[in-house]
C-alpha cells in the first residue's frame, strides 16, 4: 500500500479558499488543504486573514437567516 499525503498550507498571515468562484455558503476557508486524487493545488488560492474573517461572518449571516448586503 502507498500512501500520499498532499497538503497545501498558506503564506504567513493568509488562509486558503477555492480559486473558482464558490457560493458564499458553500465556500471553504482553512488554514490546510488535503488534496483529493483529482484535486491540484491551482484549485485553491491564497486569501488575508482579513478577508477569512469577511467571508466567515457573511457566512454565519447567512446561517443565522440574517440578511447579507451586497
Amino acid at each position: 500500500m502507498k500512501v500520499e499525503n498532499r497538503k497545501l498550507t498558506p503564506s504567513a498571515g493568509m488562509m486558503l479558499t477555492q480559486a473558482a468562484d464558490i457560493d458564499i455558503e458553500s465556500r471553504i476557508v482553512s488554514d490546510c488543504v488535503h488534496l483529493a486524487v483529482n484535486d491540484t493545488p491551482e484549485s485553491w488560492r491564497e486569501i488575508t486573514i482579513e478577508e477569512a474573517a469577511s467571508i466567515s461572518i457573511k457566512q454565519n449571516e447567512i446561517f443565522n437567516g440574517k440578511e447579507v448586503e451586497p
